[in-house]
Order: structure tokens, then C-alpha cells, then sequence
């Protein structure tokens, strides 16, 4: 989908990017004027007029539509550095649930990636977030996890049995891509939790689990020795 990829890309100008996602069958509208009426009891008038310019196109996109139809609503809007209100409208293909609302610099990415990729992004219960932690620890020692750049490897190698994602920055669309051709999965972890915060700092932010014990520099030194 080229238009995550626009998402990604996409630099909000002072925390204006707004991520709306909208299930269908919803009025909408009460939890959409609540938002409106948080942005113009803003004190900063420069703040509050450019949050009110990116509602005011989206205002124009939604129009009079009190519910959304199909499956769901993504809306995606935010100034450009020109002050331009950029706006993105993706018809889910996947059935919204709920009713999410998110703003900052960036679009709310990997909420979206969660909601459209649902068969290869997932979250873990912080019990079993301990347990990962615990096998991710494990798997260094005896060649079961992979890290960072050792991981592309992995991937090229048909390896790769799962990753995980510890960032809040967004899950990079090619590494999804890879997951759907090479069939392993993708799981993001918990950042506001401290031992996964911890673990990155120590380690990096993408972990791979192999199907079995590698010695992953072996093939790096043997693929560099064919080429």
C-alpha cells in the first residue's frame, strides 16, 4: 500500500499530524466535537489555529456523513512544513472495531500498520512480554536470536521464524513486506514498559528468532567468500 508509505514519510509541522480511526456504524461525531472543542480551548492562538485548520479539512472531507459504512475509516491529516493541511483517507479493508484518536509530529503508523496487518502484527500480554524477554536472552547465547543487521540475513536465508519490534518509531513498511513474502511474524513490544526499554538501549530495536541454531556469521563470512 503505497499510501502507508506516504504516512511514514510525512513530517507534521508542530505536532498537527491527526490520526482518526473511525469503525463504521459509529456516531462519531460526539467523540470527533470533543476533539475539536480540546483544540480550540488551546491558549497558544498560533497552536490552536493550526490544529483548527487540519479539522477544518477534515470537516470537508467527512462532510454531513453522521456513519461510516464498509468496514471503517482511516483519516490522516496534518500541516505540511508549508502550512499546507495534507490530508489521507484509506477505506479499511479490515473491520475497525473501535473509535482511536491520535495527534503528535508523525501519523499514528504502526496503530494503522496493527489494525490492516492483522494476520502479521500482534502485541503480547505483559506476562508473555516477560517470557519473550527471557527467550530473546536466551536465544543470544545459543544461536537462536539474531539482531539488527543480522536479521536481513535471516530473513535472506529463509531463517527468520519471527520478529520483534522494540520502538516506538515506526515498523519500517519493507520489513512488513518481507513478513507477507517470507512468511514470518511480526510482534511489537510494550516500549512504556522499562525492561523492554532496558533490553533495547542494551541490544537494538529488532530481534530476530530463528527456526533453529545458526552460526549466523558463518554464512555471512561464506556468502562474502562465494560473491
Amino acid at each position: 500500500m503505497e499510501i502507508i508509505k506516504e504516512l511514514d514519510s510525512f513530517d507534521a509541522k508542530r505536532n498537527t499530524a491527526l490520526t482518526f480511526i473511525i469503525p463504521p456504524n459509529y456516531e462519531y461525531l460526539k467523540d470527533y466535537e470533543k476533539i475539536k472543542k480540546r483544540h480550540t480551548a488551546i491558549k497558544s492562538s498560533k497552536r490552536r489555529g493550526k490544529l483548527l485548520c487540519v479539522t477544518h479539512r477534515i470537516d470537508e472531507e467527512l462532510g454531513d456523513m453522521k456513519k461510516i459504512s464498509g468496514n471503517g475509516l482511516i483519516i490522516c491529516c496534518g500541516l505540511d512544513k508549508s502550512s499546507k493541511p495534507i490530508l489521507y483517507r484509506i477505506n479499511s479493508q479490515i473491520y475497525l472495531k473501535g473509535f482511536e484518536y491520535y495527534y503528535g509530529y508523525k501519523f499514528a503508523t504502526n496503530q494503522i500498520k496493527e489494525l490492516l496487518f492483522t494476520t502479521t502484527i500482534s502485541r503480547l500480554s505483559p506476562e508473555n512480554e516477560a517470557i519473550v524477554l527471557k527467550k530473546l536472552s536466551d536465544g543470544l547465547e545459543n544461536r537462536l536470536t539474531v539482531v539488527n543487521s543480522e536479521i536481513q540475513l535471516a530473513i535472506d536465508n529463509n531463517l527468520l521464524s519471527h520478529v520483534y519490534y522494540f520502538s516506538h518509531d515506526s515498523i519500517p513498511y519493507r520489513l512488513i513486506e518481507l513478513s507477507i513474502e517470507k512468511r514470518f511474524s511480526i510482534t511489537m513490544m510494550n516500549m512504556d514498559n522499562v525492561s523492554n526499554r532496558d533490553f533495547s538501549k542494551k541490544f537494538g530495536c529488532q530481534f530476530g528468532y530463528l527456526y533453529y541454531p545458526v552460526d549466523i556469521q558463518f554464512i555471512s563470512n561464506y556468502n562474502k567468500h562465494k560473491n
